[in-house]
């Protein structure tokens, strides 16, 4: 059996859930759960938090976590500075 992936030369290894050891594979490669896990897309991106997402988020509405959302957003450009 052969796979072929293809990668931005940051990320390595195969697209899998976002469960942890969770074996199930993914129904799309751009999917971030497999199907048993795929209600957890709605779920906020803090660990241990299971408060629903704001629209148009990644995480639910304390505060707290939308800070830490932005705060990553803010990362990914390149103008951010410590």
């Amino acid at each position: 059996k052969c796979q072929v992936v293809i990668s931005d030369g940051i990320t390595l290894g195969h697209p899998c859930c976002g469960i942890f050891q969770c074996m199930e594979p993914l129904q799309k490669s751009q999917h971030h759960f497999c199907k048993s896990h795929n209600h957890l897309h709605d779920v906020c991106a803090v660990n241990a938090c299971e408060h629903l997402v704001v629209e148009g988020g990644q995480t639910c509405g304390l505060l707290a976590h939308q800070t830490m959302e932005a705060l990553s957003i803010a990362k990914g450009k390149s103008a951010f500075t410590l």
